[in-house]
């Protein structure tokens, strides 16, 4: 599976042609975001590390096809070898300057090699996606999707991985006016020396209480960061309410379910959009 993918600028180039070449007669909207969100644990490691995150987001619609943008200003404060991410933290490739990941390496002199404490803030890694929905029936889709995770992070400041990453992923879900249910599949190419390729999956599910407000549950899983390391794995609740026409409130709290994984995480997120037709998203 490592050589799946070999050529990453193609890919990009046809992601990059997608973004911009969609139907000009079909229906378009556009929504913008924004939001706090926090997460705190060992990751792995044996000290905790601290990530504090504030998402900027806009998604375009237009037909079947929905583009996103993620730019996402981060703080974190931790020993070292974690960096913010959809990895829930996930670890860098720690051959670079300041190193890092979950075992400690060992510098040829009997001890373990410890690493600088990490107090940092700035840009972490853009992630671009695109996605197409196929309308099963009225209540029925399924979502392909091609993402990539940019390096725009300051690798040696624990803001990125120094890497770029390729993630496709397919959801079948149902949605009415009551709820619905969804499952999602994947694989991810991580870039990096000691950074490993691995499986996604997710399931979950939403149920509208009254007119304007969601709740919903989703359990999420995904393979090791790193060869040898833990697969991450965690449960989330999230919940939205519509405060005017356009604009929805937006809640989520994480609860991690291996020692890869975030302990805890949550957050707050507001987005002004025009009409989009599963008008829930938690992240």
């Amino acid at each position: 599976m490592k050589y799946l993918f070999s050529s990453r600028p193609a890919i990009l180039a046809a992601l990059a042609s997608v973004l911009v070449a969609p139907s000009a007669l079909a229906e378009t909207s556009v929504q913008f975001g924004t939001g706090f969100e926090y997460a705190s644990g060992e990751f792995g490691a044996t000290e905790d590390t601290t990530i504090y995150e504030v998402p900027f987001t806009v998604r375009l619609k237009t037909g079947n096809w929905t583009f996103r943008a993620k730019v996402p200003l981060a703080a974190i404060d931790g020993p070292g070898g974690v960096v913010p991410g959809d990895d829930n933290g996930g670890e860098r490739d720690n051959s670079g300057p300041g190193g890092g990941g979950d075992d400690d390496d060992d510098d040829g002199d009997g001890d373990p090699t410890t690493f600088a404490g990490i107090d940092e803030v700035g840009l972490a890694d853009v992630t671009l996606s695109g996605t197409y929905t196929f309308n099963l029936t009225d209540n029925a889709y399924l979502d392909t999707t091609a993402k990539a995770t940019l390096p725009t992070g300051d690798e040696e400041k624990d803001l990125g991985t120094g890497e770029t990453d390729f993630a496709f992923l397919a959801e079948l879900g149902t949605d009415t006016d009551a709820g619905g249910v969804y499952v999602q599949g994947g694989y991810k190419q991580r870039g990096g020396a000691t950074r490993e390729d691995g499986a996604l999956a997710l399931v979950g599910g939403y149920a509208r209480l009254s007119d304007g407000i969601l709740v919903g549950a989703d359990v999420s899983w995904a393979e090791a960061v790193v060869a040898g390391g833990e697969d991450l794995s965690s449960a989330t609740a999230y919940t939205s309410f519509r405060l005017t026409d356009t604009i929805r409130l937006s809640l989520f709290a994480e609860k991690g379910l291996s020692d890869a994984s975030a302990d805890l995480a949550a957050g707050v997120g507001i987005t002004w959009r025009t009409n989009f037709r599963r008008p829930f998203e938690r992240r």
